[in-house]
């Protein structure tokens, strides 16, 4: 069954309004842009200066206007994975590898690059793990303007160790009270410092959120206060992730720690392209929508579409398919989370179906011109059921996602309480109000009191529903 035979199965009518709800809106468009991770983990040493100059081409020609404007470095720009071997300055920070981004040279650092970047009106930003670099501390660097070495700003026990990546930093140190020792605070003092000079806009901090927590509560709070000192203005992303539990924890921290400026943080694990990953993310996404507002964004993880390359595997063209794509996009702007694409930003890689995904304008515009943003319910037969309010009072939006394996049906009744944002006038005569569906762009009259759906395995209706004065009088059946 084609997508326009799926549609032709939908009725969509109206009735009376649902009960109003007293929550206020806030229109902030959530993070976009594109992470280096996925198309190149599997290389093992990440993204070298030419292909990150081809990328950021890339999205300003392709994605700039659609909304895409950060350009990340991801694990690698610093050295391997493995934390073999690591570039670092006089006094123990890390800094690029020059033989991966020759600009570097010269105390350069990312001064170039993120220039380039910013010359063609995008974002510049990098991945960074809590802690003390081990080279560091092997070396007994000095810590830029005291008289601490590095050595003395980790945890030399390991009992602070990241433990899925042991081999790039010590933990940093405490005292007897749990706060951090003055020569960690001096280290992370002085890598802000560094920071600001290369003109940062996104720092993407590892090893400190979800499952190590423990280990990084001190380190994203000391960071993010360094940062602030110096009064550059970017955006902090906390990972790894855990689940939709550490969404309240992510939120308080943003509003004390990160205040006026944009926070998200990892709710999951790392998501890569099979649909078994996929289905875990609806739940998880229902749970964290009730923390997204103001600045904060939960974080479901990068869009692994296009040419990927994930760690230890081949890499390949995204495993999903064309409807689970539409999936994905439809549940990460519904539930407005941030959009960072991480497949290969490049002429050669990425084809006009991924660029058609990911740039689709009224799809994108469900993310920032929504809110109230909640999953409505999640029927038996394994169909999420998705609303939002719009920026009109009238404007509501309406997402259906068939997770299950067969063909089912799925309907909403516009009275439904639990719909967000202010009660609407639904007319009881038929044509006054349509439903535009936001992937094909096809509006359908509506009558009635109730939202049809008819859904093939895997694959999503997104839905505007507005006034449309002079709307003929049509049942789509």
């Amino acid at each position: 069954m084609s997508m326009l035979m799926q549609l032709a199965a939908l009725a969509v009518a109206f009735g009376r309004a649902g009960a109003a709800h007293e929550e206020s809106c806030e229109f902030v468009r959530p993070p976009m842009g594109w992470n280096s991770y996925d198309s190149s983990a599997g290389s093992g040493t990440g993204t070298n200066e030419s292909t990150a100059l081809a990328a950021a081409e890339f999205v300003a020609k392709h994605l700039r206007t659609a909304g895409y404007d950060f350009i990340v470095l991801d694990a690698g720009w610093f050295g391997p994975y493995d934390g073999s071997s690591m570039a670092l300055d006089q006094y123990g920070r890390l800094v690029p590898d020059s033989t991966r981004h020759p600009s570097s040279t010269g105390g350069v650092g990312f001064r170039y690059l993120s220039d380039v970047v910013h010359g063609l009106g995008l974002k510049f930003g990098f991945w960074i793990m809590g802690g003390i670099p081990r080279d560091a501390v092997k070396r007994k660097s000095p810590i830029e303007n005291t008289n601490y070495t590095a050595d003395e700003a980790a945890d030399l026990t390991d009992k602070r160790v990241c433990s899925w990546q042991p081999g790039f930093v010590y933990g940093s140190r405490l005292n007897p009270d749990g706060s951090l020792h003055p020569a960690a605070i001096a280290y992370y003092d002085s890598i802000a410092r560094l920071y600001k000079s290369w003109g940062v806009d996104f720092i993407k901090m590892d090893c400190v959120f979800g499952g190590d927590y423990y280990r990084g509560k001190q380190d994203m709070e000391q960071f993010s206060s360094a940062m602030n000192a110096t009064g550059q203005e970017y955006l902090l992303s906390l990972s790894p992730g855990s689940d939709s539990g550490m969404a309240s924890i992510a939120r308080s921290f943003a509003e004390t720690q990160h205040p006026g400026q944009p926070t998200m943080a990892r709710m999951t694990s790392d998501f890569w392209d099979s649909w078994t990953s996929l289905y875990g993310h609806f739940e998880t996404a229902a749970k964290a929508a009730n923390f997204t507002g103001g600045q904060f964004f939960p974080d479901l993880d990068m869009l692994p579409l296009g040419w990927v390359s994930p760690y230890e595997e081949q890499a390949r063209y995204s495993k999903l398919t064309l409807a689970e794509a539409r999936s994905l996009m439809t549940l990460m702007v519904m539930a407005r989370a941030p959009l960072m694409w991480g497949g290969a930003a490049s002429e050669e890689r990425a084809n006009a179906t991924t660029v058609g995904l990911l740039s689709n304008t009224e799809v994108l515009g469900v993310a920032r011109s929504s809110c109230l943003n909640r999953q409505l319910r999640r029927d038996s037969d394994d169909v999420a059921i998705w609303a939002a309010q719009g920026q009109s009072p009238q404007d509501k939006f309406l997402a259906f996602i068939n997770l299950g394996e067969n063909v089912t049906s799925a309907e909403v009744d516009l009275s439904d309480p639990g719909i967000p944002g202010a009660a609407l006038p639904w007319p009881a005569k038929a044509g006054r109000y349509v439903a535009r569906d936001l992937w094909l762009g096809i509006d359908f009259p509506v009558t009635g009191g109730k939202v049809v759906a008819r859904l093939l395995p895997h694959s999503a209706l997104l839905l505007r529903i507005r006034p449309a004065p002079g709307a003929i009088d049509l049942l789509v059946a």
